[in-house]
């Protein structure tokens, strides 16, 4: 699990996940053939919509997947949440941005 930016992942990337659910069928396909074991997902925006969609599972075999705290206030999510989903706060996001080589929005 990453706190710290002083823990760079050289080879690692942070997934932003945009879309909402009624697009991922073309999508997540794209995604999982990018995949690496380090690699973090986070949903945004309308992607949180999908967060208790079983096409999710194959990216939390790692670590959680997260769901952007401030956009899922107006969601209502799981509660409790699965463990294989974990809110992120702005912070926490932040910190990722700095912890992973690299980032990529899937819109």
């Amino acid at each position: 699990m990453v706190t710290s930016p002083a823990l760079a992942n050289t080879s690692a990337t942070l997934h932003l996940l945009l879309l909402s659910p009624q697009q991922w069928p073309s999508r997540l396909p794209e995604l999982a053939q990018l995949w690496q074991p380090d690699d973090q997902l986070l949903l945004m925006s309308a992607a949180l919509q999908g967060h208790d969609s079983d096409a999710l599972l194959p990216f939390a075999k790692h670590q959680p997947i997260g769901l952007y705290q401030a956009d899922s206030q107006q969601i209502p999510l799981i509660n409790p949440l699965p463990t294989h989903l974990r809110l992120v706060s702005s912070e926490l996001w932040a910190t990722w941005t700095l912890h992973y080589a690299r980032c990529m929005t899937w819109r």
